[in-house]
């Protein structure tokens, strides 16, 4: 598992404590609570455990917008207010439905702040033309593949909402989601260690990305945020699933439905999170991103050793032009004016 310190992931392994700092991405939840393995009541997974009886979640898709339906607390919602819910559960049952909706606002807010990622940084024309096309490619080319995921697992949940104010399907649209749609989460922190190393070389050595990075930093909609926080937002987002589900599953009752599938959806969540550890961990993507440096390294380093042999030229044709004119003025037969004009 992982949580963020100091804008970094920290990645701890399955039998370590799972523990929570602030979201600082979901700022009207309470803190995750700290947990621990023996507080979660379920078999270790293994892969048949996952894929049994992966529900197959049909919704149909409307231009639902989130802005004008998600508010802070579920029993603040219009379907919930419509529905006349409140007065006939009890105060367990709406802690739950809380808890589940809790997970669909860390979902529209993570998706918001990626949003905010691609309005400030990658449509920005004047920070792509700061970098190579490689480098640029190598820092935000998976963002656009997370946020398709986070798009579609928002959708689904809203639907659910929409549908069923109790948001009875939500764990299996999570744990479908975890099993089938999360791949992108695992190549983004697969990404870590190389987009860590080549943003701290870009932010050093490279003046005009750097001050470009600084004024984006400032705007408004950024909140003073800097670009590694964006960057690695997703890594964070995995664990904070996990944790909010967690919640879900303390408040179902044992031995029902609905706590099973909790159950299931949060081992699928827990196999992802460990699965992102174990990416970012992967001494093999240590290499790799080493080997991308590298690469990167001798392509800077060839075209710097083109402009020097460019220079080189320019600076022997400005001799052989001085040497020319020398010879003319001081009356001494030049070869390559006795050349051009001999019949």
């Amino acid at each position: 598992m992982f949580i963020f310190c100091d804008s970094s992931p920290i990645f701890l392994r399955r039998s370590d404590a799972i523990i929570s700092a602030s979201n600082p991405h979901i700022d009207h939840l309470p803190p995750a609570p700290l947990i621990s393995k023996k507080d979660l009541p379920h078999q270790p997974y293994s892969e048949e455990h996952l894929y049994e009886e992966i529900p197959d979640i049909k919704v149909k898709k409307k231009a639902l917008q989130a802005e004008q339906i998600l508010v802070k607390k579920w029993k603040d919602s219009v379907q919930v207010k419509q529905s006349g819910l409140l007065s006939k559960l009890t105060a367990r049952e709406i802690s739950l439905n809380e808890a589940k909706y809790n997970i669909i606002t860390s979902e529209h807010i993570f998706l918001k702040s990626l949003k905010t990622f691609m309005n400030v940084y990658y449509s920005s024309s004047n920070l792509k033309e700061s970098i190579s096309e490689k480098d640029f490619h190598r820092l935000f080319g998976n963002v656009p593949e997370v946020i398709k995921c986070s798009e579609n697992f928002l959708q689904d949940c809203l639907e659910a909402l929409h549908g069923d104010p109790l948001m009875s399907n939500l764990s299996n649209i999570a744990r479908t989601h975890a099993v089938t749609c999360f791949d992108p989460y695992i190549a983004h922190c697969r990404q870590y260690a190389l987009v860590k190393k080549l943003l701290d070389i870009l932010l050093r050595d490279n003046l005009k990305f750097r001050r470009l990075v600084r004024e984006k930093e400032k705007k408004e909609e950024v909140r003073g945020r800097k670009l590694q926080y964006y960057l690695f937002l997703p890594c964070h987002h995995v664990t904070q699933m996990s944790l909010l589900l967690h919640k879900v599953l303390s408040q179902e009752t044992p031995g029902t439905c609905q706590y099973r599938e909790a159950l299931l959806a949060l081992n699928a969540l827990q196999k992802l999170t460990d699965d992102c550890g174990e990416a970012v961990r992967s001494s093999e993507h240590k290499n790799q991103s080493d080997v991308v440096l590298n690469e990167r390294f001798k392509e800077n380093l060839s075209i710097e050793i083109g402009e020097l042999q460019l220079e080189k030229v320019k600076y022997n044709k400005s001799n052989e032009n001085s040497e020319d004119e020398k010879d003319v003025k001081v009356g001494r037969p030049s070869v390559k004016l006795t050349g051009l004009f001999s019949v």
